[in-house]
């Protein structure tokens, strides 16, 4: 949350800072064409990060600390060895993949047959640029459901998968907010999960 002259200098000598305005309703959603265009190339070798401030919205909330074992485990699994080799070899590389459409009655992308929870993912640039890759649907969802528009669920790499059953409450709410998900898919643990277990330390 800290502003970006003070985030710069702990960024790599090459690094960027573009700063855009938010929408309060778009999101993530109305500055990712803009990122993208910023990011165009047909390299065969390059690989794009995106990601987000995944779960400082939550923060003071009762979805607080599943939030952050959210984000953890899934900065733990993207940012690992194996994630990255697997974008060597799959246009898109997530976390935690969604099979399935997404019950009408919510608001999300009626196209979109898969997409990551999260939204955090990897993709091969060529992959995405020789597609139509400026179409990011204007909604709240349309990052989630951005890369599902460019590619099939098995074009898609992913460390866990998720069924609409599996992943939804009977009112609506998605599981990963809550702890029993966790406990079946295993709590984040380890010497950088000690703010995120819940403990008041």
């Amino acid at each position: 949350m800290l502003p970006p002259e003070q985030v710069a200098p702990f960024l790599p000598e090459r690094s960027q800072i573009l700063s855009m305005p938010n929408h309060p309703q778009l999101r993530e959603s109305y500055t990712l064409p803009l990122l993208l265009a910023r990011a165009y190339t047909l390299a065969p070798d390059d690989t794009v990060f995106f990601a987000h401030g995944q779960g400082i919205t939550w923060m003071g909330t009762d979805f607080e600390v599943t939030k952050r074992w959210w984000c953890l485990a899934m900065y733990r699994y993207l940012l690992s060895q194996p994630a990255m080799d697997a974008s060597l070899v799959y246009p898109v590389v997530g976390w935690l993949k969604y099979e399935g459409h997404v019950p009408a009655n919510l608001p999300f992308v009626p196209q979109s047959a898969w997409h990551y929870v999260g939204v955090c993912h990897w993709f091969r640039a060529r992959e995405v640029y020789l597609r139509p890759w400026w179409i990011v649907p204007p909604q709240r969802y349309g990052a989630e459901a951005y890369q599902s528009l460019l590619f099939r669920s098995e074009q898609a790499s992913s460390l866990l998968k998720i069924t609409p059953a599996e992943h939804f409450e009977p009112n609506g709410v998605a599981k990963i907010y809550y702890r029993h998900f966790w406990e079946k898919i295993g709590i984040p643990a380890g010497p950088d999960a000690d703010s995120y277990d819940g403990s008041p330390t």
